[in-house]
C-alpha cells in the first residue's frame, strides 16, 4: 500500500513537471502546433487546463491510498 501511495505522489511531481516543461518551451518560443499557429495557444491553454486536473486527481490518489494504508496497520491474520 505504501508503495502505491508513493507511485501516486511520483505521478503528480511527473505531472507537474511535464507541464512546467512545455510552459517553459512555449515562452522560450520553441513549440509549435501541426494544426497552424493559431492553434497552439488553445492547445496550450488545454493541455495546462487537463495536467493540472490529472496532479489534482494524483494527489487525491495519493492521500486516499495514505490513509486506506493507515487504517491496514493494525489488522493482521487471524488462524
Amino acid at each position: 500500500m505504501a508503495n502505491l501511495s508513493a507511485l501516486a505522489r511520483m505521478l503528480s511531481q511527473a505531472l507537474g513537471q511535464i507541464d512546467s516543461f512545455v510552459t517553459d518551451l512555449a515562452e522560450g518560443d520553441h513549440l509549435q502546433s501541426d494544426k497552424g499557429a493559431d492553434d497552439l495557444p488553445n492547445r496550450l491553454a488545454g493541455l495546462h487546463m487537463w495536467l493540472s486536473d490529472a496532479q489534482g486527481q494524483a494527489k487525491a490518489l495519493m492521500r486516499a491510498l495514505e490513509q486506506a494504508h493507515q487504517l491496514l496497520g493494525p489488522l493482521s491474520y487471524k488462524d
